[in-house]
């Protein structure tokens, strides 16, 4: 690379060198994208890789939102970044919170949004602020290009502190792009030069490139929680099914315990002290035994619907004691050999009916 009077000119091989590493920087952002992790790490990868591509300072992306009249979100930068930004904060002799635009309106005071209760990289800025570049970039979905630092830090910062604030970190230029995603506006990338002709409309175009990276990670992460969010309504929405399945089975158990089941006890009582008269005549001693029978017979099929909907046992004596009750019926009803043995342990309700419902159904 040669220098002249008005620009630095690039020779050949310097100009396929800065291709290769604006590739390798793309290549690297896109895997950071597709890769796993949280979204400030991907965030944080891209922004290397846009730093190392395109050798811009500082980068950070503002990730805002709408709420009411005012647009409130928080800023994503490196570790190096933020030293950077407090060491010069200090010179300065002001506060990184009013830097970030935590702030968002003095009028309200500090109970409207104590220090201890702000994040802190949280920023908010009024919609009516229309002299703030990240406000605008974020808001009329442009890019721009300034020299003052200023331009960034309104109302949150006097220009005069600003001026320090950006000696300090020898800022001669910064781009700012917003972060577009389908129909939405998702935030604002930003970045940082020590050349005043660094960042031009070809550098903007370059720097949306990896503002659309930063966006798609920024969806691909909101994606996933709202995935996740259905998910857990779909399992929450499952276990109320489930409950109330559990509740209905007890209920109708109950009815038929006390109900049915009582009666057609109380009508085989009768039958059998009926039987007992030793002045009844053969004919209907045998009808009263077929009565018997077919009495019992729907007593035993009633307990048996009690069982198959919901123990009594496992309300009263627990899993362990259902269980063996089963157990006991099987062995009775198909002349197997059953062993079975358990500690006597309880469990809350809802897993002694899952426990219970996935051996029955075995």
């Amino acid at each position: 690379m040669r220098m002249t009077n008005d620009a630095p000119v690039l020779s050949e091989q310097d100009g396929h060198l800065l291709r290769d590493s604006l590739i390798n920087a793309l290549q690297c952002a896109s895997t950071a994208v597709t890769g796993t992790g949280t979204l400030d790490d991907v965030l944080c990868s891209v922004l290397a890789s846009c730093a190392e591509g395109l050798g811009c300072t500082y980068p950070s992306v503002a990730l805002l939102d709408t709420q009411e009249e005012r647009l409130v979100g928080r800023v994503v930068c490196s570790p190096t970044t933020r030293r950077e930004l407090i060491s010069a904060t200090q010179k300065a002799g002001v506060r990184l919170d009013s830097l970030l635009g935590v702030r968002v309106d003095r009028r309200f005071g500090p109970r409207a949004a104590p220090a201890t209760t702000v994040p802190h990289d949280a920023i908010g800025y009024r919609m009516d602020v229309v002299d703030n570049l990240v406000a605008r970039a974020f808001l009329e979905r442009t890019s721009f290009v300034t020299a003052c630092y200023h331009d960034i830090l309104r109302p949150h910062l006097q220009a005069r502190a600003a001026a320090i604030v950006q000696r300090a970190l020898n800022i001669k230029a910064i781009g700012l792009v917003p972060l577009v995603a389908t129909e939405r506006c998702l935030g604002v990338l930003v970045v940082a030069s020590p050349s005043a002709r660094t960042i031009t409309a070809s550098t903007l175009r370059i720097l949306s490139l990896f503002g659309a990276w930063a966006a798609i990670a920024v969806e691909n992460v909101r994606l996933h929680q709202d995935l996740r969010e259905r998910e857990q309504q779909v399992s929450l929405l499952l276990k109320k099914t489930i409950d109330a399945q559990e509740e209905e089975r007890e209920r109708i158990c109950l009815e038929i315990h006390d109900g049915v089941a009582q009666t057609l006890a109380g009508a085989f009582h009768y039958l059998q002290t009926l039987d007992n008269r030793p002045e009844l005549a053969d004919d209907v001693r045998g009808s009263l035994h077929k009565a018997s029978m077919l009495v019992r017979n729907a007593g035993r099929e009633a307990r048996e619907v009690i069982a198959n909907l919901r123990p009594t046992t496992l309300d009263t004596l627990g899993l362990v004691a259902a269980l063996q009750y089963q157990m006991n019926e099987l062995q009775t009803r198909t002349g197997w050999q059953v062993d079975f043995d358990a500690d006597q342990v309880r469990f809350p309700k809802p897993v002694e009916t899952t426990l219970y419902r996935i051996v029955q159904e075995a």
